[in-house]
């Protein structure tokens, strides 16, 4: 890549193409793959830095159902490829930088960063505002009825950001801790089926490390929560018809805990050992919603004008309404060992790491079916329940090469998922009537079982171990330092 900016004072280049591949899964059923490969290059000039880059990215995932019969399978697929660009200016003073960072996307980050002279004070500020152009989501019925449309169409959206950071250097020991608060706004000037989002955001993220060489020590820690408003509209000849609706609140903690401890006393020796651990939990709020026009799924509303004149007349409607709650949590523990081997001058760096992680989640969900035609209305609920439990393992290996000098230098990492034991309990619908209290509907109903109906037994499905004997990653990378 051509260097973006070049001086005639005293600068430095480093140039690096990094790309990887996830293949998760490849399977009749489900597919999973992913990729990206970007090339950056960097030049320092005095107290100036210039950054650029292009990458490509690209992601496919698709899902068959198959179901009691053809009206009731179908295919969902999600796929994005595109291109990246990427462009950073940095300025340096003596207390002070600046700095701005573009992406193609297009994203806007604009930051600046404070410190005293021995860094017992630090802060920064950041501000970013883009639109995310995401997946193109597409689903379609096996039942080849022209009634049936095909649902296709980019899920979209614009968000913005700020964030605030504020620490201390004590010593070996350094302590910060960071604020981020932020909301997205859907895209709206599209026509045909749209997807999107509505939604508000914040995290904080207080961290500590201590380093004394040859050790290394570091504590983060992770807190996100959000409230989601997720839809899908049909805009066509003036008018929007929205079909799926569902509000989501999600609270995340993340902790993660990591050790290095160096085996040479020379720093530009690389040889290591490392040991990690982490812990993630996640629980997301699904709450009843009983206005009209806000029902999870109504399928009558993404039929287009066009299929709707074709039909007679149309007195018959079914829409759906999901609420529950569920929680996912995994814990992982690891370690890896990087070598250094001097041979001529060369730096040869092979690496070996496993990992073991345990992950569990549960999910209750209600399913209310509500249908209605000219001469009626009905509704029931259904309680659809989830427990899974899976122990595995990641083992990782690597090889580096670095030329003398370091002006050169590539590495090759894969890792492959290799489970112990699985465990997904799928519990079927429960026949349950919904009672609204006629005092406080607002608290929302309350589920009650039908008496007399006898619940099937649990089932077990074990396709979903075939995704985890699937998963591999592959990374590559080739820099040039001058």
């Amino acid at each position: 890549m051509l260097l973006l900016f070049a001086g005639s004072f005293a600068w430095n280049t480093k140039g690096l193409v990094d790309c990887n591949g996830l293949f998760l899964l490849d399977q009749k059923e489900r597919q999973i793959s992913g990729y990206g490969c970007f090339v950056s290059d960097s030049t320092q000039v005095e107290n100036w830095m210039v950054q650029g880059g292009y990458g490509l990215v690209g992601f496919e995932a698709g899902w068959i159902y198959e179901g009691m019969n053809v009206f009731y399978t179908w295919t969902l697929t999600a796929e994005k490829d595109f291109s990246l660009g990427y462009a950073a200016v940095q300025t340096d003073f003596r207390h002070l930088n600046f700095r701005v960072d573009v992406m193609s996307l297009p994203v806007v980050v604009l930051s600046t960063h404070w410190n005293t002279l021995d860094s017992v004070l630090f802060a920064g500020a950041y501000y970013g505002r883009g639109e995310i152009d995401s997946l193109y989501l597409r689903w379609e019925s096996a039942a080849k009825l022209s009634i049936i449309p095909v649902v296709e169409g980019a899920f979209e959206d614009e968000f913005e950001f700020r964030r605030f950071n504020l620490g201390t250097k004590l010593g070996n020991h350094r302590i910060s801790m960071g604020f981020t608060y932020g909301d997205t706004d859907p895209v709206t000037e599209y026509e045909g089926y749209v997807f999107s989002d509505s939604s508000t955001f914040w995290a904080i993220d207080p961290s500590y490390t201590y380093s004394n060489f040859p050790h290394e020590f570091s504590a983060d820690y992770y807190y996100v929560y959000a409230d989601q408003n997720a839809f899908a509209l049909l805009r066509e000849d003036g008018s929007e018809k929205r079909f799926f609706y569902l509000p989501i609140g999600w609270d995340i903690n993340i902790a993660y805990l990591k050790y290095r401890r160096y085996s040479y006393a020379d720093r530009n020796r690389d040889a290591r050992l490392e040991a990690h651990a982490l812990y993630g939990q996640v629980n997301i709020n699904v709450p009843w919603e009983e206005r009209r026009f806000y029902e999870t799924m109504a399928p009558n509303r993404a039929l287009t004008s066009s299929i709707i004149k074709t039909l007679s007349f149309s007195v018959f409607n079914r829409s759906f309404r999901v609420y529950g709650v569920g929680e996912a949590k995994l814990a992982d523990t690891g370690a890896e060992y990087d070598w250094d081997i001097v041979k001529g001058r060369w730096h040869l760096k092979p690496r070996v790491g496993l990992d073991i992680f345990y992950m569990a989640a549960d999910v209750e969900l209600q399913k209310r079916t509500e249908t209605s035609n000219m001469l009626y209305a009905d509704h029931y609920t259904d309680t659809l329940t989830w427990d899974l439990d899976v122990v595995g393992s990641m083992l990782g290996l690597g090889f580096g090469v670095e030329s003398p000098k370091r002006h050169f230098f590539t590495s090759l990492d894969i890792h492959q998922v290799i489970p112990f034991y699985y465990s997904l309990e799928k519990y079927p619908p429960v026949i349950q009537q919904v009672v609204i209290p006629e005092e406080n509907p607002e608290e929302g109903p309350v589920v009650e079982d039908v008496a007399n109906v006898s619940e099937n037994d649990v089932s077990n499905v074990n396709k979903f171990f075939r995704l985890f004997r699937n998963g591999f990653m592959i990374r590559l990378k080739v820099g040039l330092f001058f």
